[in-house]
């Protein structure tokens, strides 16, 4: 017995299952520190696409709204927030500038304009209870129905509130309709609360958009 259980070349079986513990808490606490690590770069990563989206979602909107595009005299071309329950819906006419080649010089860029209808407003989520998608509709063409129409695309998640103000002279408004001034504001301030993907707080984003257009 003496000689299975114990081999003066070889290692004794306490030796073995001290080694082998030994390897299973050295196995054990990588596992542990590499799962950790997984989790606070997938928690980075989300947390890096969230203000990307917000980012984007802000240029997008500020964009759009810097190049409207309003003639008073043209009853077709509008410009129209209002606030309905807790959250603002904006319609109004854009110029979405594109680049072109053209012949003569194919190789030279040419810019052209497209009279796009947009909308911004959100939609419920289904699967999430009290959150919204941010989504913005946009027509190819303005017509005689300047809050319906075109193709809706949702912007960004995970979305609580939505508020358009208007630049009325020193103060803000949160109602805007050309049909009835003739006019477009100075400018729009944009305010999103959105809930944090980690953890689940609210941030308030708030921006100005200033027209391009003269009046």
């Amino acid at each position: 017995m003496k000689t299975i259980f114990k081999n003066n070349n070889g290692f004794s079986i306490l030796e073995v299952l001290i080694a082998s513990a030994i390897a299973s808490m050295i196995l054990l606490t990588l596992n542990i520190a590499y799962s950790s690590i997984v989790k606070n770069v997938a928690r980075a990563t989300a947390m890096t696409e969230y203000y990307e989206n917000i980012a984007l979602a802000h240029a997008k909107i500020d964009k759009d709204i810097s190049n409207i595009f309003f003639i008073k005299t043209n009853k077709k071309l509008n410009f129209i927030g209002e606030t309905k329950g807790e959250n603002s819906i904006l319609n109004f006419v854009t110029i979405n500038h594109k680049k072109f080649a053209i012949s003569g010089n194919l190789k030279k860029n040419n810019p052209s304009s497209d009279v796009n209808e947009i909308g911004y407003y959100l939609k419920e989520d289904t699967e999430v209870q009290g959150v919204y998608f941010l989504v913005r509709r946009e027509q190819m063409h303005y017509d005689d129905e300047p809050t319906e129409g075109g193709i809706e695309n949702k912007i960004l998640e995970n979305i609580i509130s939505l508020k358009f103000e208007f630049k009325k002279g020193n103060d803000w408004t949160t109602k805007w309709d050309s049909r009835q001034t003739k006019k477009i504001p100075k400018a729009v301030k944009t305010t999103i609360v959105a809930r944090n993907y980690n953890s689940k707080k609210e941030e308030r984003f708030i921006f100005i958009s200033k027209m391009a257009l003269d009046q």
